[in-house]
């Protein structure tokens, strides 16, 4: 559930005269896990009535104490007219016997219920990667070629995406926390600069291809900005491949075999210092900082501030989380988009933290309230790990040298 949508919600209704409650009805119910009868425990949840959360919320769970063949038994009702109901849910019944195999939607659902695999015909999250098959994903496009043919490039995303969790080729292979002696580990962490290249190829393609949004202008504006901030790519990378797709190119994951889970590769450790916390001279400009914003700040309104630690940032903070403005977002890809690309996205640009600045000049995008301190000092590490060829994708073998330390028993999971 969406906190911060419900928790909206609930401002936006509670200000109209005609409402004297807000109550939010949920279908959970109990016997459906061990962890969840916990948490429904937990929180106090009764069957009958209303009940308050910790935050004096107010909640109903109708269905709390249904089996499931309560479920099907009243949605059977629905059907038949017994129960009065704003539908007879037969789209319900119709995709539940299809994902479980089954022309019996009670039998279909029986079978899921019965298998030992978490998720094992579910519906949810199309691109859970908890099992090695969705198979019920899987019998929907069985079941009906026609109906549900746009399933296929979600399939075949989903099942290369669970398929290759374990290839450690990749992923990034310099760590992104230094330690107090000053050393960053070297060995598998995130997915590799590469891998979210072919990602965001692979998944504008599907959206284009089954028709279902995945990535929007807001997540679109969300991953580039932090491929920029993190120096994972140059400047505007992500909006360069959402045109290459616009324009008609198409990309597709490859049929690839499961790689079986194996200990995560951990190579060694490089010496890096924390000299980019020093902030005298030149330095002092590589964090949150925009000399040509600050040059016209008084007519443009930008403030700055100084953080605890002494380091003068400009502010850019929002009083929610980090927010990337909707509106802004559609206005600067469909207007300022392909310009920026043409403009600064190459390899050779000086500074690929400058796509995340340029959000933020153009307040598309907006630093989580506090964070100020904790975004200046990501940026400092990441120029400084450009000017010290520790960004974008790295060569496993180079990191290898380069290191101080190494764990030379670890280095066979590479090549395995």
């Amino acid at each position: 559930m969406n906190t911060r949508l419900i928790d909206q919600a609930y401002k936006d209704l509670s200000q109209r005269a005609e409402v004297n409650g807000v109550v939010v009805m949920t279908g959970v119910r109990q016997d459906e896990s061990i962890a969840r009868d916990q948490r429904i425990k937990k929180r106090g949840e009764v069957a009958e009535g209303v009940w308050e959360n910790d935050a004096g919320k107010l909640r109903a769970s109708p269905i709390l104490d249904f089996s499931v063949d309560d479920v099907w038994e009243y949605l059977g009702y629905c059907a038949a007219g017994v129960e009065e109901s704003y539908s007879d849910f037969s789209d319900v019944m119709r995709i539940y016997a299809a994902a479980g195999g089954n022309s019996c939607v009670v039998v279909a659902d029986m079978q899921s219920a019965n298998s030992k695999s978490a998720c094992g015909a579910r519906f949810g999250c199309w691109a859970c990667s908890r099992v090695a098959t969705d198979h019920s994903m899987d019998n929907l496009i069985q079941s009906d070629q026609e109906r549900y043919s746009y399933l296929k490039p979600l399939a075949a995303l989903r099942n290369f995406i669970s398929n290759t969790q374990y290839d450690w080729g990749r992923r990034q292979f310099v760590g992104r926390t230094v330690d107090a002696e000053g050393f960053i580990a070297i060995g598998a962490d995130t997915y590799s600069p590469q891998m979210l290249i072919e990602l965001l190829r692979y998944t504008l393609t599907a959206q284009i291809e089954s028709g279902v949004e995945i990535v929007n202008y807001q997540h679109l504006v969300g991953i580039d900005a932090r491929w920029s901030l993190y120096g994972m790519h140059p400047p505007f990378t992500a909006l360069k491949i959402f045109f290459e797709i616009e324009d008609g190119a198409r990309y597709y994951p490859p049929e690839q075999g499961r790689f079986p889970k194996t200990p995560t590769p951990k190579i060694g450790k490089l010496f890096v210092g924390k000299q980019w916390e020093e902030v005298t001279g030149p330095n002092s400009l590589s964090g949150l900082r925009d000399v040509s914003r600050e040059l016209h700040g008084e007519a443009c309104g930008l403030n700055l501030k100084t953080l605890a630690n002494g380091n003068l940032v400009i502010d850019d903070e929002g009083e929610e989380g980090m927010e990337v403005d909707e509106e802004g977002a559609m206005d600067f890809i469909e207007f300022f988009g392909r310009e920026k690309v043409e403009e600064e996205c190459r390899e050779n640009h000086p500074d690929w933290a400058a796509g995340y600045l340029t959000y933020l000049c153009y307040g598309t995008l907006q630093i989580a309230k506090g964070r100020s301190n904790q975004t200046d000092g990501i940026l400092r590490r990441t120029r400084w790990r450009q000017a010290n060829n520790l960004h974008g994708q790295r060569d496993v073998n180079e990191l290898r040298q380069r290191c101080a330390t190494l764990n030379t028993e670890q280095l066979e999971l590479l090549a395995a």
